[in-house]
């Protein structure tokens, strides 16, 4: 396959493959794009890896290994390897307080002024 058909938004992609070797193939492409200008983040660039047998790491084309991580936040959203949605429940409702409490604090001084 030489098209990346993965889900893109912005400055963000999400590679999706069966196989190891698959992802490896397509970071290899990914790769071969910052000769026209595309930019890729070493420091946040991470895979994941869901019921993968092959525990090869996935390497950047200057053979660096790419850093493995059990989640990751896309489009706001946090997509987990355990498959269920309460980490991204309690990191949604955890952002909205935060934003509810510096309302509050905004309300109450001007009530006081």
């Amino acid at each position: 396959m030489d098209q990346l058909v993965d889900l893109y938004f912005t400055n963000d992609i999400a590679l999706i493959s069966a196989t190891n070797h698959q992802m490896q193939k397509k970071t290899d492409k990914l790769t071969e794009s910052a000769r026209v200008g595309l930019n890729i983040s070493k420091t946040k660039t991470q895979v994941v890896k869901l019921n993968c047998k092959n525990t090869e790491p996935i390497k950047s084309q200057n053979n660096d290994t790419i850093k493995e991580t059990n989640n990751f936040t896309y489009l706001g959203a946090l997509v987990s390897t355990e498959g269920s949605c309460d980490k991204d429940m309690d990191s949604r409702l955890s952002k909205a307080k935060a934003v509810f409490r510096k309302l509050r604090k905004k309300m109450d001084l001007e009530a006081v002024q």
